[in-house]
C-alpha cells in the first residue's frame, strides 16, 4: 500500500513538473512568436546579377526595404549585362568582373542571378560553387522571368507589342512551365550535391502571366490591355511588371510578405500596389522552389506542436485537481483526486493520446527550438 501512494505521488510529481515546464515554454514561444510578427526582419548582404529582365529590381528592392524599416541591409553591387546567360557573368574578364571578388570576401548573404534560355547554365553552377566556398550559408536565387516574346514556338512569337492583346493565358503559362522546369532541376541538382537548399527560385514568370489574366478578365484597375505592361516585342516591362517582379525578388530575398508595405513607386496607385503585393506574396509563399513554402511546413508543424503543449496545459490538471489547485489553477478547487482503477484509465488515455499526437510530429520540420523540447 505504501509502495502505491509512493507511486501516485511519483505521478504527481512528475506532472506537475512537466505541467510547470509546458506553462514556461509555451509563454516563451508567445512572446517569441509576438516579437517576430512586429519586428522587420534583420537586414541582409545583397549582390545582383542579371539582364535586363532583371536589373531593374535592386532599386525597387531597396525602396521596399526602407519602407519595411529593415535596418543593416546593405546593396554589396551590381553587374548587368544586356540579354546575358549568367555564365557571361562569371567569364567576364577579372578588371570587370565584380561579382566574383564579392563573394570571395565570404560577406554577401544573398546573390541573385538572372537566367536566360539557356538551361543548365554553368554560370549557376558555377557561382554556386564560389559562393558556398567562402560562405557555407550563402543563398542563391535564380530569377525565372516571363517569356521572351511570349512564348517558345519561333511561329507564334510577336512581332508588334500590340499581338499581346490577343494571346492565350495557357500558352504564356505553357512557356514559362518549360523554362522553370529545367531551372527546377538544375537547382535540384546543386542542392542534393551540397545537402542543403543553396538554390532558390523566384518565379516571377507565373506572377507575371497571372497578372496578365487579371488585365484580360479586367481585375487590374487601370491597365484595359496587356499590352499596357510592356515597352517592346521582346518584353521589356513598365512599372507595373517592374514593382511585381521586385516585390517577388523582395519576397524570396527576405522571406517576407510584402503586402501593406508603401515604398515610393512612380505611375502605380494604392490599390495596384496592393493587388501586385498580394499576387507576389501568393505566387512566391506557395512555390516549394522559393524557399518559403517549406519554411511554412516547418512552421505549420510548429503550430502543431505547440497547440498539442497546450492540450496538456488545458486538460491535465482535471487529471489530478489537488495538484491543480497548488499551481494555481482553480478550475477544481471543489473536487479531490480520485484514486480508482477508472481514474488510472483516464489518465492513460489521455497520456497515450497525447504521445500518439506526438508521433504524428516530424521533428525534422520542428524549428530547433521545438526540437530540443521535442526530445
Amino acid at each position: 500500500m505504501n509502495m502505491c501512494k509512493l507511486n501516485r505521488v511519483h505521478r504527481r510529481a512528475m506532472t506537475v513538473l512537466i505541467y510547470i515546464c509546458v506553462l514556461l515554454f509555451t509563454a516563451d514561444r508567445q512572446l517569441s512568436v509576438a516579437n517576430d510578427q512586429v519586428s522587420p526582419p534583420a537586414g541582409l548582404r545583397v549582390f545582383y546579377t542579371g539582364h535586363s529582365f532583371h536589373m531593374f529590381v535592386p532599386k525597387h528592392v531597396e525602396r521596399i526595404v526602407d519602407a519595411a524599416g529593415i535596418k543593416g541591409h546593405k546593396l554589396v553591387g551590381t553587374q548587368g549585362i544586356g540579354g546575358s546567360r549568367v555564365y557571361q557573368h562569371w567569364d567576364l574578364a577579372d578588371g570587370k568582373n565584380k561579382a566574383k571578388p564579392a563573394l570571395a570576401t565570404g560577406e554577401v548573404d544573398v546573390f541573385t542571378m538572372a537566367s536566360h534560355l539557356t538551361v543548365p547554365d554553368r554560370g549557376i553552377t558555377n557561382f554556386t560553387e564560389l559562393g558556398l566556398k567562402h560562405n557555407p550559408k550563402l543563398r542563391l536565387l535564380v530569377q525565372v522571368s516571363w517569356y521572351p516574346f511570349d512564348v517558345e514556338s519561333p511561329e507564334k512569337r510577336i512581332r508588334d507589342n500590340s499581338q499581346r492583346n490577343s494571346m492565350k493565358i495557357a500558352d504564356l503559362q505553357a512557356a514559362v512551365d518549360l523554362w522553370r522546369k529545367k531551372l527546377e532541376a538544375q537547382a535540384d541538382d546543386l542542392n542534393q550535391k551540397h545537402n542543403r537548399w543553396a538554390v532558390f527560385l523566384v518565379p516571377v514568370g507565373d506572377a507575371v502571366v497571372k497578372l496578365r489574366a487579371m488585365v484580360v478578365d479586367g481585375m487590374f484597375p487601370g491597365v484595359i490591355s496587356q499590352s499596357a505592361l510592356f515597352r517592346d516585342p521582346i518584353g521589356h516591362v513598365g512599372p507595373h511588371v517592374q514593382a511585381l517582379a521586385a516585390y517577388c525578388n523582395y519576397a524570396v530575398i527576405y522571406q517576407a510578405s510584402p503586402e501593406g508595405l508603401k515604398p515610393e513607386f512612380m505611375g502605380i496607385t494604392d490599390e495596384q500596389h496592393a493587388i501586385l503585393q498580394k499576387l507576389a506574396w501568393e505566387t512566391v509563399s506557395r512555390y516549394p522552389h522559393s524557399g518559403i513554402a517549406s519554411r511554412a511546413l516547418s512552421a505549420t508543424m510548429d503550430d502543431k506542436f505547440q497547440t498539442l503543449a497546450q492540450r496538456f496545459v488545458n486538460e491535465s490538471p482535471s487529471l489530478s485537481p489537488v495538484g491543480a489547485t497548488a499551481l494555481g489553477d482553480h478550475r477544481f478547487d471543489d473536487q479531490l483526486d480520485e484514486v480508482s482503477a477508472a481514474a488510472r484509465n483516464r489518465e492513460r488515455t489521455f497520456y497515450n493520446g497525447l504521445l500518439g499526437d506526438l508521433d504524428q510530429i516530424d521533428p525534422n520540420q520542428l524549428a530547433r527550438a521545438n526540437q530540443v523540447d521535442y526530445q
